[in-house]
């Protein structure tokens, strides 16, 4: 697992017309941080999440392109919640995304899951393999935000 531990967000609700509202993210592409990695054939170690942070930089062009950026250009109401649809870019490369936001209530504050798969290689990101393989990353990844709304 990456956390993101900084990044911004507007998010513009027209009550009338949802299909109007918008939402744009922008992410730190130098925040990512290696929290945990699951499913490999040997453990994640703490040297194994330093390689991983430097290989994250340099696989992004982060010195190049600091921003991976999301900008809706259109919103649909969902049975769950409400379905993003628009562009991503990452290291430069725009491509169409659609993001799926499901809105629950904990502890009385309304909460909400956004999730979408990216496919690293369309943008020209190599997924991150190590130890001959034995440590890798798919190229297929689920993308996962759990947000507080106001």
């Amino acid at each position: 697992m990456i956390e993101v531990t900084r990044w911004d967000g507007t998010v513009r609700i027209d009550a009338e017309r949802i299909e109007a509202s918008e939402v744009e993210v922008v992410v730190d592409a130098t925040s990512l941080e290696v929290r945990e990695g699951k499913g490999g054939a040997v453990p994640l170690l703490a040297i194994n999440k330093s390689e991983i942070a430097k290989a994250i930089n340099k696989a992004l062009s982060t010195k190049k392109h600091p921003e991976i950026r999301f900008r809706s250009t259109a919103v649909t109401r969902t049975a769950d919640g409400f379905a993003l649809h628009g562009d991503v870019t990452i290291t430069g490369a725009t491509r169409p995304a659609e993001l799926t936001v499901s809105i629950d209530i904990v502890s009385g504050q309304p909460r909400g899951t956004v999730t979408t798969t990216v496919v690293q290689s369309h943008f020209g990101v190599k997924p991150y393999s190590a130890m001959l393989g034995a440590l890798r990353v798919r190229d297929e990844v689920e993308v996962r935000a759990e947000v507080q709304l106001p």
